[in-house]
């Protein structure tokens, strides 16, 4: 499986083409540059991570939550319990199975998920400046394969 451009590399890091340390490095500043505007609206990563997969599923179980905002379940716990706080989430029962907890976003949670947005998309229109969007496409594949190819390392 392994093509002749990856066995040339075998003893050698160059951190100018090490996907690893690109991402890394790309992430890195994507999230520093976008802070600025979560702290403007009193809000951390992990929360704008929250509300924003609230507003996109409406609601979702714990579990689900946790792994689609890359955050550790004790840590979401914790972040979830200072938002409900706040009133911007709430957790309940789940209809389906009343053992499970699903978490939604309040009036109050949405809003203010939905005052960021824009923010946001600015933000990644400036981070794919220069790109077409075919480029854009093929970034999302690429990108979405490279998840797929942990999560099956787990």
């Amino acid at each position: 499986m392994r093509s002749g451009w990856y066995n040339n590399r075998m003893n050698d890091i160059d951190l100018t083409r090490f996907i690893p340390y690109l991402l890394h490095r790309t992430d890195f500043l994507t999230l520093r540059n976008f802070e600025h505007n979560l702290k403007e609206q009193n809000v951390t990563l992990f929360e704008w991570r929250i509300l924003a997969c609230l507003v996109y599923y409406k609601q979702i179980r714990f579990g689900e939550l946790a792994k689609s905002t890359a955050i550790e379940p004790p840590t979401m716990a914790r972040v979830l319990a200072d938002m409900e706080k706040r009133d911007l989430v709430r957790r309940v029962s789940s209809e389906e199975d009343k053992r499970a907890r699903v978490v939604m976003p309040t009036d109050q949670g949405e809003q203010l998920a939905r005052e960021i947005i824009p923010k946001a998309l600015a933000h990644e229109e400036a981070l794919l400046k220069g790109f077409t969007e075919d480029e854009v496409h093929l970034l999302q594949r690429f990108l979405d394969r490279l998840y797929k190819n942990m999560i099956h390392m787990e």
